[in-house]
Parts: structure tokens; C-alpha cells; sequence
């Protein structure tokens, strides 16, 4: 949900929750310009988009290894229209 407006913005599903990956996910809102809140996710996830919206690009904005967990900061870019 876009902090702003209130929109969806993407659906996120944790499909392996076990592997040692901590994402730090957030996505761009086509509609307003303004992002989402951050969300946490522990695991392998996988992305796809709500009605109304298309994902472009999943942006790599940090990636690193710590303890033996992959933590990662993604962007997710929308653009109106399925």
C-alpha cells in the first residue's frame, strides 16, 4: 500500500521461509510518486502485481552478507496500466 494514497501497489508471496535471506521491500506508486512502507521479509519471496498496476523493474538498492544472512534492499517500480 502506497503510504500516501492508500493504493495497492504489488502482492508479495514468502514461498521459501526457511532460507536465510532478510529483504528490506518497498515500491514505487505510479499513481502519486510517493513509495510504500518498508516491509520485512524473511526468506525467499516472489512479486507480482495488483490491478490497475504493472511492475516494471525490482531495483537492487543494497545487498549484503551478514552472519551467514543475505539481507537485501529492493525497490519495486509500478506503472499504470496491466
Amino acid at each position: 500500500m502506497c503510504s500516501a494514497c492508500d493504493k495497492p501497489l504489488a502482492n508479495i508471496w514468502v514461498v521459501k521461509p526457511n532460507l536465510p535471506i532478510k529483504s528490506f521491500v518497498r515500491a514505487e506508486c505510479a499513481y502519486c510518486g510517493d513509495h510504500s512502507f518498508v516491509l520485512e521479509v524473511e526468506g525467499k519471496f516472489l512479486s507480482g502485481h495488483v490491478e490497475g498496476l504493472t511492475m516494471v523493474d525490482n531495483v537492487m538498492e543494497k545487498f549484503e552478507e551478514i552472519d551467514g544472512i543475505i539481507q537485501q534492499t529492493i525497490l519495486i517500480k509500478t506503472i499504470v496500466g496491466d
